[in-house]
């Protein structure tokens, strides 16, 4: 398992690196929402590949320490730049695990934000759990537990890119 810093640094070299393929600025919205999602297919399937807690914003899951050191760009792209050398302190991890990491940001990365947006709204325990101005937490046992009681569109959709 990564710590959550890793895990975040690990996500946020890939959209960097997507982004310089697609073009697609990198916004808050972008960042928590690949986040989120990378992070719940995995529990999804039984894997955890890290401890992260989330908190049910309007547009759904924050980390709140990654929103604040953000805040700034408020919905402007944040430069975050492609470290290379980076994904070599990742050769622990799983290759497939890694691939379908990158698998997953690269399909998400190519969507618009509000296609993603829309998708967690309906398909995550964010619908569950959201309150406006209260900011609940999403957790780990949330996220497992929403995802073995409903179907998810959205896991099904990324099966089958990750297949193909």
């Amino acid at each position: 398992m990564l710590s959550k810093e890793k895990y975040i640094k690990l996500i946020l070299n890939e959209l960097a690196y997507n982004r310089e393929k697609n073009k697609h600025p990198l916004t808050q919205l972008t960042i928590h929402k690949v986040i989120y999602l990378v992070y719940a297919y995995f529990l999804a399937k039984n894997i955890e590949l890290a401890d992260i807690e989330f908190e049910a914003w309007l547009y759904g899951p924050v980390i709140r320490e990654l929103w604040e050191k953000y805040k700034s760009f408020g919905s402007s792209n944040i430069n975050i730049i492609y470290i290379k050398e980076l994904d070599a302190s990742y050769d622990n991890l799983d290759k497939n695990i890694m691939n379908t990491i990158k698998k997953i940001c690269f399909l998400l990365t190519k969507m618009e934000i509000f296609e993603i947006v829309n998708v967690i709204h309906e398909q995550s325990p964010w619908k569950l759990i959201f309150k406006p101005m209260q900011n609940k937490k999403i957790t780990k046992k949330d996220i497992i537990n929403y995802y073995k009681k409903y179907d998810s569109e959205i896991i099904i959709y990324l099966d089958n890119f990750i297949m193909n």
